[in-house]
């Protein structure tokens, strides 16, 4: 489960995907994708987490959160979220194993045109994927870099991380800038015995 790490950046905008184990459709039913909710809105309750749009599809989910500046409140409400929900999920179907495929990925996102680009991408994601898979969709920026927006927002944001973005490249495309992951977390399909799981996303956020 995510917790804070010291590379924590305040006062951003984050895209979280979170995705489930193997790909597998653990959210397919609407009483699945209920039980997320309500523990996403158990966090922020309990947390005081600022959620700005949210989409759950039946293999993955989309959060877009604002930081306020407590360090400990998006490792918390995604370590109830996530937890909770393969917990109750496991608890009834009587399954053991992990339910969800690796730690939580984090983008941040510029608050100017792409938080609204961000915004929408998730309010069609429900959409696409009712049409076709939603992997045929989607874009790459909300689901595998550290950083989306200005060139100036993306390079500040290299800059905060510090050693920890060393290899990491600053790349342009259709007037966007990202700062890359060296690999793709998202897309890796990881076996339970190996839990520990990939550290590209150490930036911002660690498992306990």
């Amino acid at each position: 489960m995510p917790r804070a790490s010291r590379h924590y950046i305040p006062g951003y905008v984050w895209h979280i995907t979170h995705r489930c184990h193997k790909k597998e459709y653990l959210l397919k039913f609407a009483r699945d994708r209920r039980r997320y909710l309500r523990w996403l809105f158990e966090a922020r309750k309990r947390y005081s987490l600022s959620v700005l749009n949210y989409m759950v599809t039946s293999n993955h989910i989309h959060i877009l959160l604002r930081d306020h500046g407590d360090r400990d409140v998006i490792p918390r409400s995604m370590q109830l979220i996530a937890g909770r929900t393969g917990q109750e999920f496991n608890q009834g179907k009587g399954r053991k194993g992990a339910y969800w495929e690796d730690r939580y990925h984090a983008t941040a996102v510029e608050t100017d045109e792409h938080l609204v680009q961000c915004l929408v991408y998730i309010d069609l994601n429900m959409v696409r994927a009712a049409v076709q898979k939603a992997d045929c969709f989607r874009d790459e920026r909300w689901t595998e870099s550290v950083a989306v927006g200005s060139e100036q927002f993306v390079a500040a944001t290299k800059e905060k991380l510090g050693f920890k973005a060393k290899g990491r490249e600053v790349v342009g495309r259709g007037g966007s800038f990202e700062l890359k992951e060296a690999q793709m977390p998202y897309r890796g399909i990881f076996r339970p015995e190996n839990a520990i799981l990939s550290p590209q996303n150490q930036y911002f956020w660690e498992d306990i």
